[in-house]
């Protein structure tokens, strides 16, 4: 996630980038994208400040972030599982 997160972030010119959030009462931790400009808030990807900043980035650069998104997506997602997966772990109790 950190070095996904770097990648977004040493775009040049940047008008958004993914960042590592974590939920201190869960542990949840996941890829979340932020403006630059206003208030450096979380948005969602089909936020419209982020998709017309979006769509004024030539092509490539479109298909790169987009790119992104998904492998964050993936990120979350693996996240998720692995998260409920060891809360399984620990809330079944050891057999001797």
């Amino acid at each position: 996630m950190r070095k996904l997160a770097d990648e977004t972030k040493s775009i040049a010119g940047r008008l958004f980038f993914l960042e590592v959030h974590r939920r201190r009462q869960t542990g949840q931790i996941s890829l979340r994208w932020r403006l630059v400009t206003g208030r450096w808030r979380h948005v969602k990807w089909e936020d419209q400040e982020l998709q017309l900043a979006l769509s004024r980035s030539p092509l490539v650069w479109r298909g790169w972030y987009t790119q992104m998104h998904g492998q964050a997506l993936l990120l979350n997602r693996e996240e998720r599982e692995l998260r409920a997966a060891l809360r399984e772990v620990v809330a079944t109790p050891a057999r001797v």
